[in-house]
């Protein structure tokens, strides 16, 4: 076959069941969740939070102002100051609006592992429990779908603008 790409079966049947999984989560009406940080580690917080339904609405898209400053290296990457955040509404005002979206719902979340523990701390910030979600990790299926192979059965992360 001249000038044709010939994909290997193996390659085929895990593209195919990546597409699987994707069409179960576009049937289950999934509310897709992006989240931004005051930064990586274990005190840091929410500090934007948007919600968009399986239609494309925007359910929640807010600023939410942090219990402690924003540091130059995050606000390099995300461009969200200190001075914007300063008239948001907390994250105790916004959770109960936020668990009432997300209740019953499929989560589908690039970096799931990631936002849902920042989620956690920022609701431990405010004596609030975590929300339960039901969350599933784009990230981690679009590495799969990509297919380069790190290890057995391993794939390697994929940037979200690449995605």
């Amino acid at each position: 076959m001249d000038g044709a790409l010939c994909i290997r079966c193996s390659d085929k049947q895990r593209v195919l069941e990546c597409a699987a999984v994707a069409a179960s989560w576009i049937e289950s009406e999934a509310i897709y969740l992006d989240a931004e940080t005051t930064g990586l580690e274990h005190d840091d917080e929410i500090i934007e939070i948007c919600l968009i339904s399986q239609a494309g609405d925007v359910l929640m898209n807010s600023l939410v102002r942090p219990t402690k400053a924003i540091p130059d290296d995050a606000i390099s990457i995300h461009g969200i100051t200190n001075e914007a955040v300063a008239g948001a509404p907390s994250w105790a005002a916004l959770y109960g609006e936020f668990y009432r979206l997300i209740e019953n719902k499929v989560v589908v979340i690039y970096n799931e592992d990631f936002d849902v523990r920042l989620l956690a701390q920022t609701a431990s910030r405010y004596r609030l429990d975590a929300p339960k979600i039901q969350s599933v990790c784009a990230m981690k299926l679009y590495a799969r779908w990509y297919g380069e192979e790190r290890s057995m059965g391993k794939y390697q992360w994929q940037r979200l603008s690449d995605a």
